[in-house]
């Protein structure tokens, strides 16, 4: 391992050759800083399995009944891929980002009482000890 590479990060198997430590603007600055940009990156890379998933799903499947109070709005109507955006109402969308958020923020949180994974959520039944957590 290089000279370079700060003792937090030493043990990360991110560090790999030909790049080794690579953090060209400093973000990384400290052990905290690097653990929260990690619990971060394996969140979102998470979140874009999902909405990935989210994409594909109405290309091949539809569910029923009306997606707004509107009874000329039906979920069959909603065009799939990023034309369904269009489709839907300002209001819509700022019901999906409040939606969105409050999941960020409230039930998947970037907890570092778990090491550099998320926190298990609100509904999480099992150990509150971090060490235990780990076995999991």
């Amino acid at each position: 391992v290089a000279e370079d590479v700060p003792a937090f990060a030493r043990d990360d198997a991110g560090i790999t050759a030909p790049l080794g430590y690579w953090d060209p603007i400093g973000l990384a600055k400290d052990e905290e800083t690097f653990n929260f940009y990690r619990r971060a990156e394996l969140k979102h890379g998470r979140v874009a399995m999902l909405a990935m998933i989210g994409y594909a799903v109405p290309y091949f499947f539809k569910f029923d009944g009306w997606l707004a109070t509107n009874p000329e709005l039906k979920f069959a109507d909603i065009p799939p891929g990023i034309d369904a955006v269009r489709a839907i109402s300002a209001a819509g969308i700022a019901q999906l980002m409040f939606f969105i958020a409050f999941l960020d923020n409230i039930v998947f949180p970037v907890d570092s009482k778990y090491g550099i994974d998320v926190g298990p959520g609100f509904w999480w039944k099992g150990p509150e000890d971090p060490e235990q957590f780990k076995g999991y």
